[in-house]
């Protein structure tokens, strides 16, 4: 918890980071003043359903179409754009955050209404690849798990000028 970004008198996002099923989640919840309304994910708004979590990704698998996605992500933003400007704090941003582009309009969104960010590292959690593939509550394989955690090994720490310096990978780009 050491990357503070200065500039806010009080009002703050936490990015939580991490593989899936490492208890991103849980520590969100358990964050100090949190509340359940504040903490924002992208899996909320694809659906708690399993089977419909699933055929979300499913479908963007088939037909190598991964907008959706973006879409929902966007959406998100939004969500915690419209927290900010009601003054809402503290906010959690809860997605897996393994690339520093992937937070960036949330972290520029923060900055530009006076919030600091803060980011809660969790990796993998102290658990094996094979724990998070039993353990994470979307059925993501150990295959994905572990491409995974070498995106998050390769990025490495974020802090907010590597996250602000950070450009999306081609296929990201619109």
């Amino acid at each position: 918890m050491d990357n503070w970004y200065k500039a806010a008198k009080g009002k703050k996002l936490y990015i939580m980071r991490g593989i899936s099923g490492c208890g991103k989640s849980t520590s969100a919840r358990s964050l100090p003043g949190v509340v359940p309304e504040n903490i924002f994910a992208t899996d909320d708004l694809i659906g708690k359903d399993l089977d419909e979590y699933n055929a979300f990704f499913e479908q963007m698998k088939e037909t190598d179409d991964w907008s959706p996605l973006d879409q929902k992500h966007q959406e998100l933003i939004a969500l915690i754009s419209w927290a900010m400007e009601e003054g809402r704090s503290p906010l959690v941003l809860d997605n897996m955050n393994l690339s520093a582009w992937e937070c960036k309009t949330a972290v520029q969104e923060a900055l530009n209404k006076g919030y600091q960010v803060e980011f809660i590292d969790i990796g993998t959690g102290g658990l094996t690849a094979e724990q998070l593939a039993q353990r994470n509550s979307h059925d993501v394989p150990l295959e994905t798990i572990q491409e995974m955690i070498e995106a998050y090994e390769t990025e490495g720490p974020l802090t907010v000028e590597k996250v602000l310096g950070s450009e999306p990978p081609e296929e990201h780009i619109a």
